[in-house]
């Protein structure tokens, strides 16, 4: 028959419990705890000393705690969850420096088991991260006092006042919000003769850690859940003699050995199990799930020359080969898409928004003919899915729409033209009206393409090098607001010959200088010529974008100043303006 004890005898066993277990430890550690609750929130403290006097020159920290008993039948195996206040736990989080709270299961007065919780300020708003609106308790992990281990009440007093201290007056920062980390630093205490590494990979204890910037702020960084011993090593891993990769990554602390497979697999060795999560971008996803296909067909694969077999894909659950075929499926049509528009799809999925996936829905039907719409008439369109943009062209054909990749061969799609002075057809690359912005963002864009269009047109007239000539500023003005994307550069140094085999002038020499000063130095037989160019042509213009190539200051301040304000303006919108350095 169960003895119910009065809830002052279950608080009064817990609090001389807890007593109990500090005694053990007198060396440094002293409990101040009231029975009855006294203390509002808190029922006392424990103070940190070096030394078995106790005297006031050996004390060294104190923090407060709180003790809760619960009446049992009999004692719980490993972790339990106790629920705590929202209110109380705001209150602590008011103080800065934590609270240490334990749970005490009672039987009687003399059988009791502790457990603690560590409600240092990171714990705190991590558990008051996941507390909706109008919640009123949280239920938390509480762990289990263990004498004569890390888990000892010595070990965790200790490590809490460690914590406590660092953790003072410091804001809670995730490690990607902060920019100039000098270290980060993962205090640990060590006892009963464990090594650094062993007490870091102990499963089961709260691991703290702390950033130093270059300045030295100091921040607190979320809580690590797992620390593990990672490695890397160059492996094929097969199936039939196929290789799917040629790296694994292991990770091993004292409670599991694991490898990582890809990046959806996780190969427990001691289980022989299988974990599989798809992850990835689109390619990773892809290959994880064709090995995983293949590994369930043969039951088995290799790590070099080492065999898993006996795998079970129950394990997996119902319809797992039907579900994640279908997955495949779906996965190998975006792959098809997005290689139409010569784009590789290299996003992780995690980082794809709602909007991303409801576009890609919507790419994906308009390029099947599906999306159609009254307004929707022939012509280019964009469409933006996460940092792609994307310009496609629409053609109207037999009461449908067909989308083309507008950098693609559109000799037999679409014709772009012209009317001369004398009001003749002239045909033009239909690249010739894109924008600076075009040609920065579209993500299918390509060079060649446009470089092959611009070979087809009629070059013997003089309009059509004038249009070349425009383009090529535009493919300048480009480059220069992103220089590491020589294709522009190098097509304006392509365009720039084509539009100058039938017409040489000045300003096309300059153009071709100009080019190459952003490729490299000038030779000095290139600079004789822009000399020659100088002492030859006395407009204006030319004189100051000569001054520019040759960085003559002087030439630049003394001819820029005689253009008219406007003319000024005019000069600053050329791509050679950018070359002024002075």
């Amino acid at each position: 028959m169960k003895l119910e004890l009065s809830t002052t005898d279950i608080e009064e066993f817990a609090v001389s419990s807890v007593e109990s277990e500090i005694h053990k430890y007198p060396e440094c550690l002293k409990a101040h705890i009231n029975k009855g609750d006294k203390l509002p929130m808190w029922d006392g403290s424990i103070s940190i000393y070096n030394n078995y006097a106790k005297t006031n020159n050996d004390w060294e920290y104190k923090f407060d705690i709180q003790v809760k008993g619960t009446q049992v039948e009999s004692f719980s195996n490993g972790n339990i969850k106790f629920p705590l206040d929202v209110v109380i736990l705001k209150n602590y989080q008011k103080t800065g420096t934590g609270t240490l709270f334990f749970v005490v299961e009672v039987i009687n007065s003399y059988t009791t088991k502790i457990y603690y919780k560590n409600l240092l300020p990171v714990d705190i708003a991590e558990i008051l991260n996941k507390v909706k609106d109008d919640q009123k308790t949280i239920s938390v992990l509480f762990r289990p006092i263990i004498e004569k281990s890390p888990s000892s009440i010595k070990h965790i007093c200790l490590k809490f006042a460690q914590n406590s201290k660092l953790q003072q007056g410091k804001l809670i920062k995730n490690i990607n919000e902060l920019k100039d980390i000098k270290n980060i630093e993962i205090p640990i205490i060590l006892e009963n003769g464990e090594n650094f590494e062993d007490a870091l990979l102990t499963p089961n204890t709260d691991i703290y850690s702390y950033a130093t910037l270059n300045n030295g702020q100091q921040f607190i960084l979320p809580k690590l859940k797992k620390i593990y011993q990672v490695g890397e090593t160059n492996v094929n891993v097969t199936v039939k003699e196929k290789i799917y990769y040629n790296k694994i990554t292991f990770l091993k602390n004292k409670q599991e050995f694991s490898i990582l497979i890809g990046k959806s697999l996780t190969c427990y060795v001691d289980k022989n199990k299988i974990n599989f999560k798809p992850t990835g971008n689109l390619y990773e996803r892809i290959k994880d799930i064709n090995f995983i296909l293949d590994v369930t067909e043969n039951n088995e694969f290799y790590i070099n020359n080492t065999k898993f077999e006996g795998i079970d894909i129950n394990t997996f659950g119902n319809d797992f080969i039907k579900n994640i075929k279908i997955e495949l499926e779906k996965l190998e049509e975006i792959k098809s898409l997005f290689e139409k528009y010569n784009i590789k799809f290299d996003i992780d999925f995690s980082s794809l928004t709602e909007d991303d996936w409801k576009n890609i829905f919507r790419f994906k039907q308009i390029n099947d003919g599906k999306y159609l719409k009254p307004d929707l008439n022939m012509g280019l369109y964009h469409i933006t899915i996460s940092k792609y943009k994307i310009i496609f062209l629409t053609v109207k054909r037999n009461n449908t729409f067909l989308a083309y990749n507008y950098f693609n061969d559109l000799k037999n799609i679409v014709k772009v033209f012209y009317f001369d002075s004398n009001k003749n057809q002239e045909t033009m690359s239909p690249y010739i009206n894109l924008t600076e912005s075009d040609l920065l963002t579209a993500s299918n864009f390509n060079a060649n393409i446009v470089k092959e269009s611009f070979n087809t047109v009629d070059i013997s007239k003089e309009t059509t090098c004038d249009y070349i000539r425009a383009f090529v500023l535009n493919l300048l003005n480009a480059f220069d607001k992103n220089p590491s994307r020589l294709d522009l550069l190098n097509l304006s140094y392509d365009l720039n010959k084509l539009s100058t085999v039938n017409f040489s002038k000045d300003i096309d020499s300059i153009n071709t200088y100009q080019i190459i000063k952003r490729m490299r130095a000038l030779s000095d037989e290139e600079l004789d010529k822009i000399y020659l160019i100088k002492n030859n042509n006395k407009d204006l213009y030319v004189q100051v974008a000569i001054s520019l190539l040759l960085e003559n200051k002087s030439d630049f301040n003394r001819y820029f100043k005689q253009l008219s304000s406007v003319e000024q303006e005019n000069f600053k919108s050329f791509p050679i303006y950018h070359l002024n350095n002075f």
